[in-house]
């Protein structure tokens, strides 16, 4: 795992970024209720990732907020990045995406509108945004109380994660529904 990482550029995502790996780059971020989501096109060895804080645009004041930095938004970055795919040429169902984070409790119940907690709305968001525009879930690992650290390589799709408390592990399990 190391020399893979030591071998790439190396890029660390900041919450509300999204990025397209255009060649191969080893993309780092670190999770708590937020939610990362990568695609990855395996015919063109195309990946892309996104750190969203929020799940929904429509929920605040008006175009100009949600343009300044729209990647911050879940339904937004992953709308970019789908589209991203798509104009290389990707089909959405040949997309591989898999999703992280979404944790609660990280510094006290983080509840809004409708009782769930900011991690749950931003997962629910991500999942029915990838089940809308038939993009495969093709593995996650989100909710629970920890924050994750995670390691995308952009031209293979691999994911690591590490639970904050916790070792690093290869993402390989399939997509568990609830």
């Amino acid at each position: 795992m190391d020399n893979e990482f030591d071998s790439r550029p190396n890029l660390f995502l900041q919450t509300g970024e999204c990025y397209l790996g255009l060649g191969p780059t080893c993309v780092s971020t670190v999770l708590g209720s937020c939610v990362a989501v990568t695609m990855f096109w395996p015919p063109r060895s195309l990946g892309a990732i996104c750190h969203a804080f929020l799940p929904d645009s429509s929920e605040f004041r008006g175009p100009a907020e949600r343009a300044t930095a729209p990647c911050r938004f879940v339904d937004q970055a992953l709308g970019y990045l789908l589209k991203a795919l798509i104009d290389a040429g990707a089909a959405a169902r040949d997309i591989e995406a898999k999703m992280f984070g979404g944790a609660s409790g990280l510094g006290g119940p983080e509840r809004v509108a409708g009782g769930l907690d900011i991690g749950d709305r931003n997962v629910r968001a991500a999942r029915d945004f990838l089940d809308h525009n038939r993009v495969r879930l093709a593995a996650s690992d989100v909710g629970g109380r920890n924050g994750r650290k995670l390691y995308f390589l952009t031209h293979t799709g691999e994911v690591w994660v590490r639970r904050l408390g916790g070792p690093t592990a290869p993402v390989r399990a399939p997509e568990q529904r609830g």
